[in-house]
């Protein structure tokens, strides 16, 4: 890379971006001048309408035979007008009074007689006057009872401690800047990631779909300058301007709190403290370099697939809507961080920052979320720098993902196009979400069946047929070869033991809850005892292996398999698959069997490898749960599991050579059987 050249681009983007007074309001004048005036704004009109309401006067009606007993002890009551009307219950609905007091029949004789005289008060729950109201009638009715209680222990000639055996007293050891740190870190993490987002959506969109819309972008291409380096330079651009708008949102939130804080009432401002020391203030920013980095990546890779500004807007908004989300889990009650929220991309550091106001971030949880932050950074650096090589992608008229929607204008492919393929997968998840969960809680057998052949297996042939797509290469029908069944059995049985001591580690870190077991248990039994045990099985294990495979192994591999590395496309699917499941804790264990069922298809370029390892894995975990198994069998593989404690080493180890053995041979049949055709698809 050439410095020079990166630090021109880089100057000319800073220069041509502070020209425009877009950006200039969307990166400086919001965070300098939107929260103090916000918050003034709010904080005003709170105080303003706060101090009315205390001193308001509450209007009380009273009802009952018994109402004057009750009246006199209201009088006393500070800023309480008592008001006569026909029908105090419609005036409280029509807003004419506050509260209304209702009283029960003989309430002066049942406390002459030493009983317990019932007391309701009505308000209006949605009227804040209403709410004050009944506040202060609670507040002097419970000193009215207090009064009344020591004139009976006095009676009886009874000393109040013997009816309170035992005083409990709440204290509160918290601070007030943990206090405060913990109210406000539900809310200024949040605004801070979606600040960083808001810093580098315009400069994101401008330079890459803005250039391209205005026809500079080739030129600057043309230039006999690396595109490294003109990546670099735009990159660089981007990040600062994120980081700036960042650094100006925390100055100016600091000040705004610290200045709303100091002007509360006396008891309220030594309760609440706002402070962020030099070394925490300097952690922050310290952190929003790698998230920074993250976003700006991951905007301008979005950004740039567009043909113009407008275009690129419906592409990168949607994305403001992905990191607010993980920022917002932060504020969620109980949410802290621990070994697995530390791994989370985007909560992590909003976490993390909660922590720090807090002023309770440990220098373990702080290193992992840095390391992992900055390992997210680099992978969403290079996926960047791999699109920006690709030509087809940079150029302004390059067709992008686009297609005719008329299937006469249609031109056959041998694949889908990555933006038909992630298309279908959004249709799927969205229909598995609103209804193939509903019909599976209605009729879980039937349910299953639409979900698989009806939500994922149709929609996937459909779009390849009215895509005009080469069935045989897009869902990769061949016929595998013997050696490469054989290696794909291997692999499959020696990775399902694998997965099974895999998922007690697991379950260690992320334990499913009871009710989700519960609830899983219920459906295969439902289905067990409706259909039998070979409805369960085509239910819950062979549709499975087809129809899934049919959209992941099939449509997505074959689509993305021409312009990724191996890997990345070995990742991507699975990461898909799992997400497909709907389960934060099937996620790991569906990622990984999605890794290794994708690389069966990938090398053996046959769908039909996946289906029966997909089989092998679904078969084998029912079998597990509902038998029969045989007697020597169950100390073996289901009681270790149980009870938490892994499989043992005599299973492990054969399972470990089996897999690798399946490896060997799957390699070796690749390169035996399929040269050809793996030199034909990258």
């Amino acid at each position: 890379m050439n410095a020079t050249i990166i630090w021109a681009i880089f100057r000319k983007e800073i220069i041509d971006t502070f020209r425009d007074k877009r950006a200039l309001v969307a990166m400086v004048a919001i965070p300098l001048l939107l929260y103090p005036a916000l918050f003034l704004l709010v904080s005003q009109v709170a105080i303003l309408q706060t101090t009315a309401v205390d001193k308001g006067w509450s209007r009380v009606a009273v009802l009952g035979d018994d109402m004057h007993l009750v009246r006199n002890w209201v009088e006393v009551i500070p800023k309480v007008d008592l008001v006569d009307m026909p029908d105090p219950r419609a005036a409280l609905s029509r807003g004419e009074l506050d509260v209304v007091i209702v009283v029960q029949t003989g309430a002066r004789k049942v406390l002459q007689e030493g009983g317990t005289v019932e007391i309701t008060v009505e308000y209006d729950a949605t009227e804040t006057a209403s709410q004050r109201a009944a506040t202060r009638l609670l507040e002097g009715l419970a000193k009215e009872k207090g009064r009344l209680l020591q004139q009976r222990l006095i009676q009886a000639n009874i000393t109040p401690e013997f009816i309170v055996p035992i005083n409990v007293t709440k204290k509160n050891v918290a601070s007030p800047t943990k206090v405060t740190g913990s109210l406000l870190g539900m809310i200024i993490p949040m605004i801070m990631v979606l600040m960083v987002g808001v810093g580098a959506f315009y400069p994101a969109v401008d330079l890459t779909a803005g250039e391209k819309e205005r026809g500079t972008f080739e030129t600057l291409l043309s230039t006999p300058v690396a595109k490294v380096d003109i990546v670099t330079g735009k990159f660089l651009a981007v990040f600062s301007l994120s980081m700036m708008t960042a650094l100006l949102n925390l100055a100016s939130m600091t000040t705004t709190f610290s200045f709303q804080i100091a002007q509360l009432p006396g008891e309220l401002e030594s309760a609440l403290t706002f402070q962020i020391s030099p070394y925490t203030g300097v952690l922050m920013a310290l952190f929003l370099v790698p998230l920074a980095f993250f976003i700006s990546a991951v905007m301008m890779s979005l950004a740039v697939f567009a043909r113009s500004f407008r275009e690129a807007q419906s592409y990168v908004t949607p994305f403001f809507l992905v990191i607010l989300f993980p920022a917002a889990a932060a504020g969620v009650p109980g949410m802290n961080l621990n070994n697995v929220t530390q791994f989370l991309p985007i909560t992590n550091v909003a976490l993390l920052f909660k922590e720090m106001m807090k002023g309770e971030a440990s220098p373990d949880a702080t290193f992992a979320v840095l390391t992992s932050t900055a390992a997210y950074a680099l992978l969403a650096l290079l996926a960047a720098a791999w699109i920006f090589q690709r030509e087809e992608i940079m150029l302004a008229d390059s067709q992008g993902t686009t297609m005719p929607l008329r299937r006469a204008y249609l031109i056959p492919r041998t694949s889908a196009p990555v933006g038909l393929a992630l298309f279908l997968y959004g249709v799927s998840l969205l229909l598995i979400f609103y209804l193939g969960t509903f019909l599976q809680l209605r009729s879980p057998f039937w349910g299953l069946l639409i979900t698989q052949w009806g939500l994922l297996l149709a929609p996937a042939v459909l779009t390849a047929w009215y895509a005009k797509l080469d069935f045989s290469q897009t869902f990769h029908l061949v016929r595998p070869n013997p050696s490469q069944l054989l290696g794909g059995f291997l692999l499959s049985v020696g990775w399902l033991v694998l997965l099974l001591h895999i998922n007690v580690w697991i379950q260690e870190v992320l334990p499913v809850p009871e009710e989700i077991e519960k609830d899983m248990e219920w459906m295969l039994e439902r289905i067990h005892t409706s259909k039998g045990a070979l409805g369960l099985y085509f239910a819950a294990a062979i549709s499975p292996a087809i129809c899934e495979e049919a959209v992941f192994r099939g449509v997505l591999l074959s689509s993305l398999k021409s312009y990724m590395r191996p890997w990345v496309v070995w990742l991507l699917v699975a990461l898909l698959f799992g997400i497909l499941h709907m389960n934060i804790y099937r996620l790991p264990a569906t990622f990984l069997s999605g890794v290794v069922l994708s690389y069966l298809v990938w090398r053996s370029r046959s769908i039909f490898l996946g289906f029966f390892a997909h089989l092998i894995i679904n078969a084998s975990t029912l079998w597990l749960h509902l038998g029969p198994m045989p007697a020597y069998l169950r100390p073996i593989l289901v009681t270790p599991l149980e009870q938490g404690e892994g499989l043992p080493l005599k299973i492990l180890i054969p399972a470990i050579g089996c897999a690798f053995l399946g490896i060997a041979i799957m390699e070796n049949a690749g390169r035996r059987f399929g040269a050809a055709s793996v030199s034909n698809n990258p």
